[in-house]
């Protein structure tokens, strides 16, 4: 029996796409990395979408509806409006972005079905790791985000400006966490391996 060179991922074209809510590894081809990015990107336009959608939708049913109903019962919920916005912003988001996960991952393991992992995935906390932002560069930048949402005269309502700001906020934060407090993440998902001399990875 002939021994085989390298490794799965590189004698399979050298990419891998992480699937599913423990982010797999699967070595796939070019073309079938390009696909999954590709159903990505479509799905997650999809689901800001229906989000923005939603979200409106909420707000009116919110205040021309319940609002006057809340009233009549000594509940009077419309002198609070941009609270009532900021928790269907954070809901919308939460629930939203659970449902768009729980699609990725079907679609992902649908299109690596018969193809064996490369590794048994990560936990949350070394997602975060991997997906946080880490770097100079984008610390500035979504510091620079955060300056513009209080200070430029954009004209937001105070309970989207809230919602905006908590969640460059928090990305800020966790960049700044793995930066400095906590080691230094791996190579960033679905990265081209290289090869090396021998026909292993680096």
């Amino acid at each position: 029996m002939t021994e085989m060179k390298g490794t799965p991922i590189t004698r399979s074209g050298g990419y891998i796409v992480r699937v599913g809510w423990r982010a797999v590894a699967y070595s796939v081809t070019k073309a079938k990395a390009f696909r999954y990015k590709a159903m990505r990107f479509i799905l997650f336009l999809l689901a800001v979408a229906v989000a923005v959608g939603v979200a409106h939708g909420a707000q009116f049913i919110l205040f021309t509806f319940i609002t006057p109903l809340a009233v009549k019962v000594g509940v009077n919920i419309g002198h609070y409006p941009e609270l009532c916005k900021l928790v269907i912003y954070g809901l919308t988001l939460l629930v939203g972005g659970l449902i768009y996960l729980q699609i990725l991952s079907a679609v992902g393991k649908r299109m690596v079905r018969g193809t064996a992992p490369f590794d048994d995935g990560y936990s949350l906390f070394e997602q975060r790791q991997r997906g946080s932002q880490t770097s100079r560069r984008k610390l500035i930048l979504l510091a620079s985000v955060m300056g513009v949402i209080f200070l430029a005269p954009i004209g937001w309502e105070t309970g989207l400006q809230l919602f905006a700001a908590g969640l460059v906020g928090f990305l800020f934060v966790e960049g700044l966490l793995f930066r400095f407090y906590f080691k230094a993440k791996t190579k960033p998902h679905g990265s081209k391996v290289k090869r090396n001399a021998r026909g292993g990875t680096q």
